[in-house]
């Protein structure tokens, strides 16, 4: 998948699940960058990438079962964290991106 942090995915997100908001607090973009670099380790993600400069986090999730691989990117901005998740194969994930943002988003707000 590509990795880029594009405005059509994220629209896409949006229409579909309009629950799923950005975070938004009052952190800097380096504490917001180190508060879901440790979030994404305690969900057991595998990092591909990070620029702590850019604020990118790109990491991958595998699934239990059949070892399917879905692409995370995170976005770390003063004030602003977005996530996306995406499946590599497929046509359905039956809701599965959806969950693992709303669980990150979770655990990132309850990390201290």
């Amino acid at each position: 998948n590509d990795s880029e942090y594009s405005v059509k995915k994220a629209a896409e997100q949006t229409r579909l699940y309009p629950d799923i908001q950005p975070i938004r607090n009052n952190s800097s973009a380096k504490d917001n960058f180190e508060k879901a670099l440790v979030t994404v380790a305690a969900m057991n993600w595998d990092v591909i990438s990070k620029d702590e400069q850019s604020g990118l986090i790109e990491s991958v999730d595998t699934s239990l079962w059949f070892g399917f691989k879905d692409d995370i990117v995170i976005r770390t901005r003063d004030k602003t964290i977005d996530i996306r998740s995406l499946s590599r194969v497929g046509r359905s994930d039956l809701g599965a991106n959806a969950k693992r943002i709303r669980l990150f988003i979770e655990q990132f707000n309850r990390a201290d």
